[in-house]
């Protein structure tokens, strides 16, 4: 199925270069730095494609991370990061039987939601929109109610096709082999719908949320991507271990002293990948820095 997005195979690794930015012509990014609050430092030559990320530092005790903030025990996420769209609130807690911070997590009743859904015209709003001033966490949910004559004549009106299917304004499209949703809307026209324009945004993962992920990250563990699915969220995560052996790339060192990956104890330059002793299917490397990644069912 087409889309005007190509978007290129996770094993395609390495920076391209084009003489216009193109976003569709950078490797893809993993969803974990845009999750923890990291910035891109875009490549030398075009300043187009990311070639590393600056990330926060993480805090390993006294409260939990999430997108680049460190929020203390009984402090709650800002609502326009909630880790789900129809979560209320989710509030950082600290586990004594296993010594670890955790956001727990309200969710909104599936009555409450009905009952709102009944009562009003609603369009769906991204996530990149909502501030804490204008939605509160039904509307986040469902949709904003529209009660205005003019926007109720819009919203009848407008409408977007997108493979096929007939969308109303402010429905959620969700392009195929993509992690990304959009809402339709008057500047959305057929089949030119682009990922990388503001009425899309990247599903959010939650990454960070649960105290195992937290302690993950304090480790330096490497989060796992299914290769033969669409590259979203993280499947499971590689831990070091005293048997890792680091392979080589053999690529020139670059001279930005930043472009390593951390694993553990290890630093690992561009490309180098992680080798396991007991073999398992997965192509952990320094894709980009400074954290490496894996690939599962991938070719080693």
């Amino acid at each position: 199925m087409k889309t005007a997005v190509t978007l290129l195979a996770f094993s395609i690794i390495g920076f391209n270069y084009v003489n216009a930015c193109d976003k569709t012509s950078c490797t893809p990014t993993p969803a974990h730095y845009d999750e923890l609050g990291c910035e891109p430092v875009l490549d030398d030559d075009e300043m187009c494609c990311p070639k590393r990320y600056e990330c926060p530092e993480r805090s390993e005790n006294g409260g939990c991370n999430y997108r680049g903030k460190l929020y203390k025990v009984g402090e709650s996420i800002s609502e326009q990061f909630l880790p789900k769209r129809c979560d209320a609130e989710c509030t950082c807690e600290h586990w004594n039987d296993d010594n670890t911070y955790k956001f727990v997590c309200r969710g909104i009743p599936k009555s409450d939601i009905n009952d709102y859904e009944i009562e009003n015209k609603l369009v769906r709003v991204l996530d990149k929109y909502i501030t804490e001033e204008t939605h509160d966490p039904i509307e986040r949910c469902a949709g904003f109610p529209v009660t205005d004559a003019d926007e109720l004549a819009t919203l009848k009106k407008t409408k977007c096709t997108f493979e096929g299917v007939v969308y109303k304004k402010g429905d959620k499209i969700q392009p195929d082999g993509t992690c990304y949703e959009c809402i339709c809307d008057e500047r959305i026209k057929s089949h030119d719908l682009d990922i990388y324009s503001p009425q899309c945004q990247r599903k959010q993962c939650g990454l960070g949320v649960s105290g195992e992920e937290h302690d993950y990250l304090n480790r330096g563990c490497a989060p796992v991507y299914d290769k033969t699915a669409t590259i979203c969220c993280p499947i499971e995560w590689r831990c070091p271990t005293p048997t890792d052996v680091i392979k080589k790339s053999g690529i020139p060192l670059s001279s930005d002293r930043k472009m390593k990956c951390q694993f553990g104890e290890k630093s690992l330059n561009l490309l180098d990948q992680v080798l396991y002793e007991d073999g398992d299917k997965l192509n952990c490397k320094c894709y980009i820095p400074p954290m490496v990644h894996c690939l599962k069912n991938a070719v080693v």
